[in-house]
């Protein structure tokens, strides 16, 4: 298995972004709006269930049905 980052803190805003800080020092902004059409985060349009969000090293979760992996994360997120 590849050696990921993990992450150390994250912040979710009310413009449906969320700052990241990395353990390789690395800080990103993922930005969930581009999501938000999807079915599958389409719950997320609540802001208070996405202000809602915890992490777990490897994964930002808000329920069982909602989550995003390291991978994607770091597919999507943008250098801050």
């Amino acid at each position: 298995m590849l050696d990921r980052p993990r992450i150390v803190s994250m912040t979710p805003h009310n413009d449906y972004t969320i700052d990241l800080i990395l353990s390789d020092g690395r800080k990103l902004k993922l930005n969930m709006r581009n999501f938000l059409n999807s079915p599958a985060y389409k719950k997320l349009l609540n802001l208070g269930f996405f202000l809602s969000a915890k992490h777990d090293f490897r994964i930002i979760y808000w329920d069982d049905m909602h989550d995003m992996h390291i991978d994607q994360i770091l597919s999507f997120a943008e250098p801050m």
